[in-house]
């Protein structure tokens, strides 16, 4: 008990002059965040203290998140009251979930930098994304990294499973799995807090009938465990409106930092925190302190740094071509189109939930409605807190959603894209059971309907949809990855140098040596003389061959043609559709001849290379 308490005094104490302290915390954050620090030693900075500042907050969540759960644990079982039935459909909710795909990579090459990044942190304790690598005397030796743009707090969660099961490629999609539960049960929460149990269980139920949730929930992203926090930050505040106190303070301004490293638009959600830390002190009628409000803006200056740093490299931002700029005014009405085409599409082709979409505007707009009429009552009925919150934080989740329009690669209805409705969704869930809540006291049989309704969505759509599997089965390149790291697999990696004409990340993943696919001669010369060359028995290469019509001849594609002096065995091929995976092995490589007179030397034919 004395460790807790000193503990909870950590978090909780405050001094005489926490105004000063915050105005200083915060003039600093924005000198160090935006002005004194250049972009290239903004990186320097991340890679190098990025693990320790991450490692820090997190503990600090983790401890500050325990002592609120012990204080607020008779709260929740209180919500669970009706016995095991509820607990029951909750797991059930979870498996629902967790089965819903198939386990594997959906986002490529997003999810594979996530897997480098998190090695690296456990290894080295940086920020980097190992993007090569060579096996040597049995160890894999990286041979160059570099920072990411994307947030690291997922890769560091990855690299703590690391450090507990060893470095394996599965812990990314264990630590997917297991934030499933926590997803469910803080989506309950904050629901049957804005309503009672039964509201609860309808945002949940809501939530699982998303397929595009069980998708990213089965995947190695960042954006199933982005929405884990986002829900997790919303739960907090409504703990710390229940008591506005120093303690559940710390707890909401740490999940508000770490939702910041989640996910590149995610900063946006300190804004409704800010309102709500506000709300509260209103609610008190007086400001409430604690360490971690004044630490908050030198938190988030990391953040600041990582975004500097990615405007500054231009390479990262992955644009397509012809394309200059990742916002733009001429990408709105594609991403709109895009939209409206995901949200109420009827067919099974998307991971989407039109009934999902449907109750929620219809929700959005009663919700409307029923605040106008409050607004004109007399007297005039406020709002409570925790709605308020709902709606400060549907407010982010709506700008969030509308900068995303001009975002270059944000179409919701091509696949890759489609896991940016989440937050959207996840606030939809929350909104209905609010609108079912308020209009069932006029209409009792209202819950009944929605229910119904609810039930044959799922069986007549959302199950179709998920055993269909289009969303996941038409991702091509997922497929291509893995069958061709299957195909090297059985091969002992020391051996195995992969000459790639898609990316050597997968390969670094995968413990095997890799170079990129060139065409000019002069590369293959080099590589011929390289001794590095002569200690690999097995060199492998991969190319896409396309037939131009049905009925033509597969060619190697134009990037992926080798000068006439590289010899090939094939090995193996993957059909999709007009298109072949082929992985072949290179046997020899001729040398060039010499030009000493007008006539060519006759080449000379190097021995086999295995």
């Amino acid at each position: 008990m004395g460790i807790i308490n000193s503990i909870t005094r950590l978090f909780a104490g405050a001094g005489p002059r926490q105004p000063a302290i915050a105005c200083v915390s915060a003039v600093l954050a924005l000198l160090l965040g935006f002005i004194w620090v250049e972009p290239a030693r903004a990186g320097g900075l991340i890679v190098s203290f990025g693990y320790y500042y991450i490692a820090v907050v997190f503990l600090c969540f983790v401890l500050c998140l325990g002592l609120v759960f012990r204080e607020e644990w008779p709260s929740l079982r209180s919500r669970l009251a009706g016995g095991w039935r509820v607990l029951v459909i909750l797991l059930l909710l979870c498996l629902f979930i967790g089965f819903g795909d198939r386990v594997g990579y959906k986002v490529l090459f997003d999810e594979h930098c996530l897997q480098t990044t998190a090695m690296h942190m456990y290894k080295e304790h940086q920020v980097a994304t190992i993007s090569a690598g060579v096996v040597t005397n049995g160890d894999f030796l990286v041979t160059e990294v570099f920072l990411d743009k994307r947030p690291y707090f997922f890769a560091f969660l990855v690299s703590v499973l690391h450090g507990i099961f060893g470095v394996r490629e599965a812990n990314a999609f264990l630590l997917n799995l297991l934030l499933i539960p926590v997803m469910v049960f803080a989506t309950y929460s904050a629901a049957s807090r804005l309503t009672q149990r039964n509201g609860g269980l309808l945002a949940a139920c809501l939530l699982a009938t998303l397929p595009i949730l069980s998708q990213c929930a089965t995947g190695a992203g960042m954006d199933f465990h982005n929405l884990v926090m986002l829900a997790v930050s919303f739960w907090a505040a409504l703990v710390y409106l229940d008591k506005p106190e120093p303690l559940r303070l710390s707890l909401l301004c740490l999940t508000a930092v770490l939702l910041t490293q989640s996910r590149y638009e995610s900063a946006a959600y300190v804004i409704p925190v800010a309102l709500v830390i506000l709300l509260g002190w209103l609610r008190q009628g007086r400001a409430v302190w604690c360490p971690a409000l004044l630490m908050t803006p030198l938190l988030l200056v990391p953040y600041a740094w990582h975004n500097k740093y990615l405007s500054a490299i231009p390479e990262l931002w992955q644009l397509r071509p012809g394309q200059s700029s990742r916002f733009s005014l001429d990408y709105l009405w594609g991403n709109f189109t895009g939209a409206l085409n995901f949200f109420f599409s009827l067919g099974t082709s998307l991971p989407n939930s039109p009934q999902l979409s449907v109750l929620g505007l219809c929700s959005v707009l009663v919700l409307g409605l029923l605040w106008l009429r409050r607004q004109r009552s007399t007297p005039r009925i406020p709002l409570d807190s925790a709605r308020v919150a709902l709606l400060f934080f549907g407010a982010a989740v709506g700008l969030n959603f509308l900068v995303l329009q001009f975002y270059y690669w944000a179409r919701l209805d091509d696949y890759l894209a489609c896991r940016f409705s989440l937050p959207l969704y996840w606030w939809l869930c929350l909104c209905v059971p609010l609108a079912v809540f308020r209009l069932s006291a006029r209409w009792p049989w209202l819950q009944k309907l929605v229910w119904l309704f609810v039930l044959a969505a799922t069986v007549f759509h959302t199950m179709p949809t998920r055993a269909r599997a289009e969303y996941t089965e038409t991702n091509l390149a997922a497929k291509e990855v893995a069958w061709e790291t299957a195909q090297v697999a059985a091969l002992p990696p020391a051996q195995v140098l992969v000459i790639s004409n898609k990316s050597m990340i997968p390969w670094v993943v995968a413990g095997v040596s890799s170079m990129m696919i060139q065409s000019d001669s002069a590369f293959w010369q080099k590589l011929r003389h390289n001794p590095l060359l002569a200690a690999f028995p097995q060199v492998l290469i991969t190319q896409t061959l396309k037939a131009e019509a049905e009925g033509k001849p597969f060619v190697v594609v134009k990037q992926d043609t080798l000068p006439p002096e590289v010899q090939l065995e094939f090995l193996a091929e993957l059909r999709q559709g007009n298109r072949l995976a082929r992985i072949s092995r290179v046997v020899a490589i001729r040398e060039l001849p010499v030009l000493d007179s007008p006539s060519l030397a006759s080449p000379a034919e190097t021995p086999p290379l295995n």
